[in-house]
């Protein structure tokens, strides 16, 4: 039987008897017992939250290391902030394209996306021989971290019921501000006794865990439409260079 939760109607009689009789069966009489649904809010909102946590610390663990940084790549300290405020520049300029792509193709794919974006960002600062590969990479957590923020309210809005979304919401942007708060000391502590680059090693560990955990926990909510709106696309790129020459205007 394809659902167990109604209640089963039989009618009984006599043949030339007009009377029917109508007997109520209970749940607890029906052959087939109501399964118990995974609480899917709950995966989700730890999935969420821990993308939230890792998009703030992408660009708040490394304004520590800074110095540190220029000092090892013979960059001045004008150069060497852009590596803080290129994951910034990347992340307001795509968030709407990528909340569209999400509704095209779904939000768990672009999610993970996001997270696999995050770790190759991540494994290539900690690998990067000079300023400019170090720079591109940082692009590409930006990416990955615009992919997370863009999804990250949608997933949950999706998956809990109305009566508790805003606490739902509310836990997953004080992760947010959790890893904006963590991300200074935790730097500092690890570029004190490990170097610069496990700042980045341990941003890649966490955003694998992060990607293994969406494909292989997070469901998949609602799928997308399947298809691009050329209008929408050529919106969501005029918004995304719009947004990228203000913040390079005041920067």
């Amino acid at each position: 039987m394809g659902h167990c939760g109604f209640l089963l109607w039989v009618e009984t009689g006599h043949i030339g008897d007009s009377n029917l009789h109508k007997t109520q069966l209970s749940e607890s009489q029906l052959s087939c017992a109501p399964v118990k649904a995974p609480d899917i809010a709950t995966k989700v909102l730890w999935i969420a939250s821990l993308g939230s946590f890792l998009s703030s610390v992408t660009s708040s663990i490394v304004g520590v290391i800074l110095p540190k940084m220029a000092s090892s790549m013979g960059v001045g300290i004008v150069e060497i902030q852009w590596v803080m405020l290129l994951p910034l520049v990347v992340i307001s300029s795509f968030l709407v394209p990528f909340g569209h792509a999400a509704d095209t193709y779904g939000h768990k794919r672009i999610y993970a996306f996001g997270a696999f974006l995050g770790f190759l960002g991540a494994l290539g600062c900690a690998l990067a021989p000079g300023f400019s590969s170090l720079l591109l990479f940082r692009g590409v957590q930006g990416l990955g971290a615009s992919a997370a923020m863009a999804c990250a309210p949608a997933l949950i809005s999706l998956s809990v019921e109305p009566n508790k979304r805003g606490r739902y919401l509310g836990l997953t942007s004080a992760a947010l501000y959790v890893g904006l708060a963590a991300g200074p000391p935790l730097g500092g502590f690890l570029e004190q006794y490990l170097g610069y680059r496990a700042v980045f090693v341990l941003q890649a560990v966490f955003s694998s865990g992060l990607f293994i955990l969406t494909t292989k926990y997070m469901p998949e909510l609602r799928k997308g439409e399947g298809r691009l709106l050329n209008t929408h696309v050529l919106c969501s790129l005029v918004f995304a260079l719009f947004i990228a020459f203000v913040v390079l205007a005041v920067t």
